[in-house]
């Protein structure tokens, strides 16, 4: 997420360890964060390609993280994980100019989805 978002509360308001547990008791994520959520970050992360390449390998990059560790805690929702595997979010190396004159499997793609 992007602070311009405006997702998380300032670190300041959250301080108080009650105000925090308040949050969380009300629907607001802690650590796991859900399939869907994930999935929703994926399909921003091409669009997010075109004004800020950085930005977008960045949250590939945490996409990919949060996946690791939800498959760490399992749970009975797991069917979202099929429509995040066709979201084309992980980032496709470009041919090398001197790479031997055979195909590159991702030639032409910026993004590629995990059923690939």
């Amino acid at each position: 997420f992007d602070c311009s978002e405006n997702r998380f509360p300032l670190e300041t308001f959250c301080s108080s360890h009650l105000v925090g547990s308040s949050l969380v008791s009300l629907g607001m994520t802690k650590s796991i964060i859900p399939w869907s959520m994930l999935a929703e970050r994926a399909e921003s992360v091409p669009n997010l390609y075109i004004s800020n390449a950085l930005k977008a390998l960045e949250r590939s990059a945490l996409i990919m993280k949060s996946i690791s560790e939800n498959l760490a805690h399992p749970d009975e929702d797991c069917e979202e994980t099929a429509d995040l595997a066709t979201i084309p979010f992980i980032p496709v190396l470009q041919k090398p100019s001197s790479y031997l004159p055979l195909p590159w499997g991702g030639e032409g793609h910026q993004f590629w989805s995990g059923d690939k």
